[in-house]
C-alpha cells in the first residue's frame, strides 16, 4: 500500500512539474510579446511622424521592413490580425477582438493566477488599473495558444484520469482491508 502511494504521489508531481514549467513558458511567451508590441508601438510612431511630414511613399523601407517582421515575431507566439490605418501604422487586435497595438500604444498582457484555479496563470491585459482576463480558448494562434491548450486540455484531461484510477484503487483497497 505504500509503495502504491508512493507511486501515486510520484505520477501526481510529475504533472504538477509539467504544469509549473508551461505556466513558465506562458509567463516567458507573454514577455516576450509584450517586447515585440511595444517595438511596433514605436516604429508606429515613427512611421507616423514620417507620414505626416509627406507621402506613405516617403517613408524608409527598413521601418516597414522591421515593423513586418516583428508582426510575424509576434504571430508566432499569439495570432494577431494587423488593420492598417490611413496614416501608415498598423493596429494588432487578437483573436478575441482586444487590441494589443493601436497606434503608438502598446497594450500589456499579464500572467495572472485567478481564485477558481489558482494553480494555472491565465492571461490578461491591463487596462487602465484592471485586468481583463481571457481564457484559454479566446485566443487562437501561435505557440502561446498551443501552450494554453496543452495545459488545459492534455495534461489536465491526464491529471483527472489518474485521479479517478486512485479513487476507484483506494476504494477497491478499502473495500479488502
Amino acid at each position: 500500500a505504500q509503495s502504491l502511494v508512493s507511486r501515486f504521489q510520484s505520477y501526481s508531481q510529475q504533472i504538477d512539474t509539467l504544469r509549473n514549467g508551461v505556466n513558465g513558458q506562458v509567463t516567458s511567451t507573454i514577455d516576450t510579446i509584450n517586447g515585440y508590441a511595444s517595438q511596433v508601438a514605436s516604429l508606429n510612431q515613427r512611421i507616423a511622424a514620417l507620414t505626416g511630414s509627406g507621402t506613405a511613399q516617403d517613408l524608409p523601407n527598413d521601418l516597414l521592413d522591421q515593423r513586418d517582421q516583428l508582426i510575424s515575431q509576434i504571430n508566432a507566439q499569439i495570432g494577431v490580425t494587423p488593420v492598417v490605418q490611413s496614416d501608415g501604422t498598423f493596429n494588432l487586435f487578437l483573436s478575441n477582438g482586444q487590441a494589443l497595438v493601436t497606434g503608438g500604444t502598446a497594450q500589456k498582457l499579464v500572467a495572472v493566477r485567478v481564485d477558481d484555479n489558482p494553480q494555472n496563470v491565465e492571461i490578461g491585459v491591463e487596462i487602465g488599473p484592471g485586468v481583463i482576463h481571457f481564457t484559454g480558448s479566446d485566443l487562437s494562434g501561435g505557440a502561446l495558444s498551443g501552450l494554453l491548450a496543452y495545459r488545459d486540455t492534455t495534461l489536465a484531461a491526464e491529471q483527472n484520469e489518474f485521479g479517478r484510477v486512485a479513487i476507484v484503487i483506494g476504494d477497491a483497497f478499502n473495500g479488502q482491508h
